[in-house]
C-alpha cells in the first residue's frame, strides 16, 4: 500500500485510463524484445544484391544451424523449407557454373531448384537453351581426307535433325575421340560455322563436361558409381557393297570393348558400358548400308530421307562409329578449311618454291614392292622431260615414305621394304627436291614439347603437303602398280586443282600427270 501511496500511477481507481494506456505500452515492448532474441522461427535473409542466397536454418528439436546456397531466378523465389527436420532435404546438388565455359565441376546443396531447373540451367550453360541434343561421331575410321568428307556429311545430318554437332577431337591424320588435339588443331571452326549457319558447334571437351555435369544431378557427393541420367542411341554404320538395300536393325550383341576403346568412355562420369545398369538405358542399332545406295547423288538423295528418318529420335545423345568411305548426301559440301597455322605455314614453304615448281605426291602404300626401283627410274625421267620444255627447277615431294622417323607418313602404310628404300635412294641421287622436313616446317608445333608425337608417323603433316600440291605449277602422282592409284588425297588434289583451272587460275599448267608405269614382266616371280 506504501507503494501505491508514493506512486499515484498504480491507483487504478484513481486514474483507470493511465493504467490502460501504460499496460499497452508495456506489452507492445515486452512483444518486440521477444521477438527480437527468440531463436524458435526458420528465417530467410535475401540480400539483393546477390545472386546466390545463404538460408540459416534453425531447428528446434536439434538447436543446430545448417547452410545451403539457393540460385535466384526472375521469377518470385519459393522456399521449400520445412519446419520438420525430417522432411527437410539438404541433399539436392547443382552444379556452379563456372566463368569459363565447361570448366570445373563444383557440386552445391540446394534445397530451392528442382531437378528439371538444374537441368535446364546446365542445358542453358552448354547450349544456350533449355534442350541439349547432340550428334557425337566418336570414331571416323578413315584418314584426314577422307575423314573430312565424313565429318560434312554428319554436319549435314545434325543439321537436318536439329542438333548440335561434337566437334571431335583430331590427331595423327584422325577425326577421333580418343585423339589428344581439339578440333582446331587442324580445321578453322570459325569458317566452318559459315559453311553451316544453321548448325550449332561444341567442342568434344566442353561435350564431356555437360555429360558428367548433367549425370551429376541430384547425385550425393559420395556416391561411388554416378549413374546415366541420359538417353542415348547409339549407332554403327558400315558400307557392304554385296547388300541389295540399307538395312537398320537393333544390335542384340553389342561389341562394348570396342565401343569403349574406340570413344574412351571409360573416363567419362555415367558412361560406363561395361555397367548393366547404364547398359539398359542405351538403345544399340547397326546400320548396314548398301554400295548401290550411296555411290551415285541420286541414289543418295533417297538415302538421306531415309537415313533422316531412321536417326530422328528423341534421345539426349546420338553416339556414332562408322566405316562409310562415302558421301551420305547428294550435295558434297566443301572441305573443312584449314586451321590458320597450317595455311601460313604451307604460305612460307610456296614462298621458297616460287615462282614455279613441280609437286609429286608418291604414295607407296599398295604399291607392288618388286616394282619401285623401275617406279623410281621412270619418274626421274618424266621430271627431266618437264625441266627440258619448261624453266622449272623447284621440286616439292610428298610422300608416305618416312622422313623424319621410322614411322612411314601413312597410318596404313605399315610394311617397308628394301625396295621402298633402293626407290627413295634413285629419286634422290636425281633429282633435288625438298620435302616439309628440309623446309623445316611446322619447327614450333614440333619443338614445342606437346605436338612432337603428331609428327612421328601421320598428322599435320599431311595437311601440309596436300595445301602445297594443290597450288604447284604442275603435279604428278603415281601410276597403277607405282603407287596407291585410288588415293583420296590424290584425287582431292585433282579435284581441288581442276576447280581452281576452271575458275581462272594461269598459274596451274596442268591437273594431275601420272608418269609411265613400269614393265609388268619385270616382276620376279621366285
Amino acid at each position: 500500500m506504501a507503494i501505491l501511496r508514493k506512486y499515484p500511477i498504480f491507483q487504478l481507481r484513481q486514474f483507470p485510463s493511465r493504467f490502460i494506456v501504460l499496460l499497452g505500452i508495456f506489452s507492445i515492448l515486452w512483444y518486440i524484445i521477444n521477438t527480437q532474441v527468440s531463436p524458435s522461427h526458420d528465417y530467410i535473409e535475401i540480400p539483393i544484391t546477390s545472386d546466390i542466397i545463404e538460408i540459416p536454418i534453425t531447428n528446434d528439436t536439434k538447436n543446430d544451424v545448417s547452410t545451403t546456397k539457393v540460385i535466384i531466378e526472375d521469377e518470385e523465389l519459393e522456399s521449400p523449407i520445412s519446419n520438420d527436420p525430417q522432411n527437410n532435404t539438404t541433399n539436392n546438388n547443382i552444379i556452379e557454373d563456372d566463368e569459363e565455359e565447361g570448366g570445373e565441376l563444383e557440386i552445391i546443396n540446394s534445397n530451392n531448384s528442382s531437378t528439371e531447373e538444374q537441368i535446364i540451367r546446365i542445358n542453358q550453360k552448354y547450349c544456350g537453351q533449355p534442350i541439349c541434343k547432340f550428334l557425337y561421331v566418336y570414331f571416323h575410321s578413315e584418314q584426314e581426307t577422307k575423314a573430312n568428307l565424313h565429318f560434312r556429311s554428319f554436319t549435314q545430318l545434325s543439321e537436318a535433325l536439329n542438333r548440335t554437332m561434337v566437334l571431335t577431337n583430331v590427331g595423327h591424320s584422325r577425326i577421333q575421340a580418343c585423339k589428344p588435339f581439339t578440333f582446331d588443331f587442324y580445321y578453322n571452326v570459325e569458317k566452318l560455322k559459315e559453311e553451316f549457319p544453321n548448325v550449332k558447334f561444341i567442342e568434344q571437351s566442353k561435350f564431356l563436361n555437360w555429360v558428367e555435369e548433367r549425370n551429376l544431378v541430384n547425385v550425393p557427393p559420395d556416391a561411388e558409381k554416378i549413374p546415366l541420367q541420359l538417353t542415348i542411341d547409339h549407332y554403327q554404320m558400315y558400307l557392304n557393297g554385296n547388300h541389295l538395300k540399307s538395312i537398320l536393325y537393333h544390335e542384340v550383341n553389342p561389341d562394348i570393348p570396342s565401343f569403349m576403346e574406340k570413344g574412351c568412355f571409360d573416363l567419362v562420369k555415367g558412361l560406363d558400358l561395361t555397367d548393366n545398369k547404364t547398359l539398359g538405358k542405351i538403345s544399340f542399332q547397326y546400320l548396314n548400308i548398301s554400295g548401290k545406295d550411296i555411290k551415285r547423288p541420286e541414289a543418295r538423295k533417297k538415302f538421306s530421307q531415309f537415313l533422316v528418318k531412321s536417326f530422328d529420335t528423341d534421345s539426349d545423345i546420338m553416339l556414332v562409329k562408322h566405316k562409310i568411305g562415302e558421301p551420305l548426301f547428294p550435295i558434297v559440301m566443301p572441305i573443312i578449311p584449314y586451321a590458320d597455322h597450317i595455311i601460313e605455314e604451307s604460305y612460307k614453304i610456296r614462298n621458297k618454291l616460287l615462282p614455279k615448281y613441280i609437286a609429286i605426291h608418291w604414295r607407296m602404300e599398295q604399291a607392288i614392292p618388286e616394282l619401285l626401283p623401275e617406279c623410281a627410274k621412270n619418274l626421274v625421267q618424266t621430271i627431266k622431260l618437264l625441266f627440258n620444255i619448261t624453266d622449272i627447277k623447284n621440286v616439292y615431294l610428298a610422300t608416305d615414305y618416312p622422313l623424319l622417323a621410322n614411322s612411314s607418313q601413312s597410318a596404313t602404310f605399315r610394311n617397308l621394304t628394301e625396295y621402298h628404300e633402293t626407290a627413295m635412294k634413285i629419286l634422290k641421287e636425281n633429282i633435288k627436291f625438298n620435302t616439309w622436313v628440309s623446309f623445316d616446317g611446322l619447327k614450333e608445333l614440333r619443338e614445342d614439347g606437346i605436338h612432337e608425337e603428331e609428327f612421328l608417323g601421320a598428322g599435320l603433316q599431311g595437311i601440309l603437303d596436300k595445301l602445297v600440291c594443290v597450288h604447284s605449277s604442275y603435279f604428278v602422282s603415281g601410276p597403277n602398280g607405282c603407287s596407291r592409284i585410288l588415293s583420296t588425297f590424290t584425287r582431292t588434289i585433282a579435284q581441288l586443282r581442276k576447280s581452281m583451272k576452271d575458275e581462272g587460275d594461269m598459274s596451274l599448267k596442268n591437273v594431275i600427270l601420272r608418269w609411265k608405269p613400269p614393265m609388268m614382266e619385270k616382276v620376279s616371280t621366285n
